[in-house]
């Protein structure tokens, strides 16, 4: 809901409240009641909001142009991530609920547009989303810290280049998106666990969300495609949706899946600054065959070089 507030001088239709046992209170539009309305529709407690599919698809296209325009953001690094986080929720959430549709995509390119260029105006961002962590959505600042960090790692390459990073922004912002928030935690436990039992519709979610992606011109690139469907493969050949090892996958997905397994050990470990070995270690254990052992390698020298990426 704070992206209601953040954005509710685009509310200029009619919305619904949901109460118990499938009930809802229309509430008409009217210029001048809509933001206090709302307000005391969340002391109450409010969790959700419903609009009409065209309304909803009208208030979409209104956050895409605001996030499009704000550019005041850009200099104040607790904005801007109020700011982000808040438009990531909402997408989160309409992807859920409405599942995957062309308004959301464009809004999700148009939000990874100002994150790139949000981020590549900070110098100490991760200080920012530490501080600010227990105001963020977990997943995305899992996804913003694994996108700082691969981009970071793939900077130490010739064929690094910006169209490059903010193609693997994009794809690192979109794993996963339109799956519940069950479902990603059971993803999450699996890619822990490899043992562990997972339904057949998750074990191929990354095949059809690329697929889907694909046909999308922005979408439709191999870097972008290739991180998204091989986000929760593993070295050793356990991961999905193909079971590739370390032998199959590419420098790019290796490089990647080791700034997700960093990120992901990060956070399961509270952020303990002592922990940073003892995680660098465990990883190399698993992260050591093909590009994984130099990925591993690359990791530590961004860790050590960049202060500000210290757990």
């Amino acid at each position: 809901m704070k992206v209601v507030t953040q954005y509710v001088h685009l509310v200029e239709f009619p919305f619904f409240i949901p109460l118990s046992q499938g009930k809802v209170v229309p509430i008409q539009y009217q210029e001048e009641d809509v933001p206090s309305v709302l307000r005391r529709y969340l002391n109450k407690g409010m969790t959700d909001l419903l609009l009409k599919e065209s309304d909803y698809v009208t208030f979409m296209d209104g956050i895409r142009n605001e996030i499009k325009k704000n550019h005041k953001i850009l200099d104040k690094p607790d904005d801007a991530l109020e700011f982000l986080n808040g438009t990531y929720e909402f997408l989160y959430e309409s992807m859920t609920k409405m599942g995957i549709q062309e308004i959301g995509i464009q809004t999700a390119l148009e939000l990874n547009r100002k994150m790139f260029a949000t981020l590549s105006k900070q110098k100490q961002f991760w200080t920012q989303l530490k501080k600010m962590r227990t105001r963020c959505n977990e997943q995305f600042l899992r996804n913003l810290y694994t996108s700082i960090l691969l981009n970071q790692m793939i900077s130490y390459f010739p064929w690094q280049s910006p169209q490059l990073q903010e193609k693997v922004m994009l794809a690192v912002l979109m794993c996963d998106l339109g799956l519940a928030k069950k479902d990603q935690q059971n993803i999450q436990e699996r890619d822990r666990n490899p043992d562990l039992e997972l339904e057949q519709r998750l074990l191929t979610y990354p095949l059809g969300l690329a697929k889907f992606l694909a046909q999308n011109s922005h979408f439709n690139s191999k870097e972008v495609l290739e991180l998204i469907e091989q986000a929760h493969e593993r070295p050793d050949g356990k991961g999905f949706p193909k079971g590739l090892n370390a032998l199959k996958l590419s420098l790019l997905s290796s490089l990647h899946l080791t700034a997700r397994a960093f990120v992901n050990k990060v956070f399961d470990n509270r952020f303990q600054p002592n922990k940073r070995e003892e995680i660098l270690n465990e990883i190399l254990i698993t992260h050591s065959e093909n590009f994984f052992k130099a990925s591993v390698d690359i990791l530590k020298h961004v860790l050590n070089v960049n202060k500000d990426f210290n757990a």
